[in-house]
């Protein structure tokens, strides 16, 4: 049975939100991402607020976070939780608008919603690390970065020039650091930040990783 309520006072709405979001990390040892922005759309999305905790496979973590809280919190609303570290947990919290006898379902539901979403994820993370990050140089070339400033090349090669200057004031250059300049927006290439708009800073680095 659901019981259907109505709490009109939009502060009492998000207190609730805040205090019962929090305490529902704290039980899964972790802290919640309550970014005011979430909270206050989220807020104003429901009129009865019933704070619940659901969690994914934790083979989702090994998927960049950056893409895997795109998808909890841009798509479907949700609070991602991570660990005292900083690292992201396999849970999520989520502010359903009805108080259930049955709220397992209620999480059943939204688990098996969000699931998709993070296995498409995962998908494109195993596509692109089929790859070398350096593959995705060439087609810097058919972006336009500026109708006067030229292709996504062209401002990768400036980058790489400017670097070069500025670091032979202090040290020579290394050839690492040649090539890291140089592959520093090939990531804006890949499946997953085609897909996944929130994730290009250090989507690289996660390429590279073994």
């Amino acid at each position: 049975m659901n019981v259907v309520r109505s709490l009109a006072d939009y502060e009492n709405r998000k207190s609730i939100i805040l205090h019962d979001a929090r305490l529902a990390a704290e039980k899964l040892g972790g802290v919640a991402d309550l970014s005011d922005s979430l909270v206050e759309e989220v807020t104003s999305l429901v009129e009865w607020p019933v704070v619940l905790t659901a969690k994914f496979e934790e083979k989702f973590l090994e998927v960049p976070a950056e893409a895997l809280v795109y998808t909890m919190k841009g798509d479907q609303k949700y609070f991602p939780v991570y660990d005292k570290q900083g690292a992201l947990l396999p849970h999520f919290i989520f502010v359903s608008n009805i108080e259930s006898s049955d709220p397992q379902q209620i999480i059943s539901g939204n688990e098996k919603v969000v699931r998709p979403r993070l296995a498409d994820a995962e998908f494109f993370f195993k596509t692109d690390r089929k790859q070398r990050l350096e593959d995705n140089l060439p087609r810097l070339e058919t972006v336009l970065f500026q109708k006067d400033l030229g292709s996504l090349r062209d401002k990768t090669d400036r980058i790489q020039a400017l670097a070069v200057l500025l670091l032979r004031k202090w040290v020579l250059m290394s050839i690492k650091q040649h090539v890291l300049v140089l592959l520093s927006k090939c990531d804006l290439m890949t499946n997953m930040v085609f897909e996944f708009t929130d994730t290009p800073r250090g989507y690289g680095d996660a390429l590279c990783s073994p």
